[in-house]
């Protein structure tokens, strides 16, 4: 894994992040994830998977002690779901509950937990897995960035394809897209927020 290209163009490729074993554990543990469809994951059985992979080493490595998942959320095209997204940066948190703490605003109530605005300087600690629990090709509505676009830079779009239990680990402030697939097949993607610090002002992670 390529961790001067996370620094400078706001992602790399992990080959193999995941290996066949442990991809049909967590189906196992989580059997919905088969299904296609845009969902938040609950974290807390989502946990357990993880304490039995080498991603929560690999993160603590990356971000200091501590560091544990904030946010899950599967991101899955197939029948059914034929969806894209535009441009855009993941700077918005999950948090527990509503509090008036400077510079967090645009509260939205997701039912599970809420969802806020947060600051650049918080947003620019955390990091994302995207672990493919499928193959991702160009048929298939694949991820499309922006490569140094979290340092402001300005390039054309790359579009990114991965194999069965790869990941990409991801800037938050890296401009990304999703591109509407050509083909319904599965393209399921486990996206999971990583971060190494409590919350200000009282306000806490949401952890459902």
């Amino acid at each position: 894994m390529d961790l001067d290209a996370l620094k400078e163009q706001g992602w790399c490729l992990w080959p193999g992040a995941v290996s066949d074993a442990a991809l049909r554990a967590l189906e196992a543990d989580l059997p919905w994830l088969r299904e296609p469809s845009r969902r938040p994951v609950p974290l807390a059985p989502l946990n357990a998977w993880l304490a039995r992979t080498g991603l929560p080493d690999f993160f603590n490595g990356l971000l200091g002690p501590g560091t544990r998942p904030v946010r899950a959320l599967l991101m899955a095209k197939g029948e059914g779901q034929d969806w894209d997204i535009g441009w855009h940066r993941d700077t918005t948190f999950a948090v527990k509950a509503p509090r008036a703490v400077p510079g967090f605003d645009s509260w939205v109530d997701k039912g599970p937990f809420w969802q806020v605005q947060a600051p650049d300087e918080l947003v620019a600690q955390v990091r994302s897995l995207r672990l493919h629990l499928d193959d991702s090709g160009p048929d298939t509505g694949p991820l499309l960035v922006k490569p140094g676009s979290h340092r402001g830079l300005e390039a054309e779009p790359v579009e990114l394809h991965a194999r069965q239990g790869d990941a990409f680990v991801m800037h938050p402030l890296l401009l990304h897209a999703s591109a509407k697939p050509r083909l319904l097949i599965p393209r399921r993607v486990l996206h999971i927020e990583w971060a190494a610090f409590d919350l200000p002002g009282g306000l806490e992670w949401a952890w459902f």
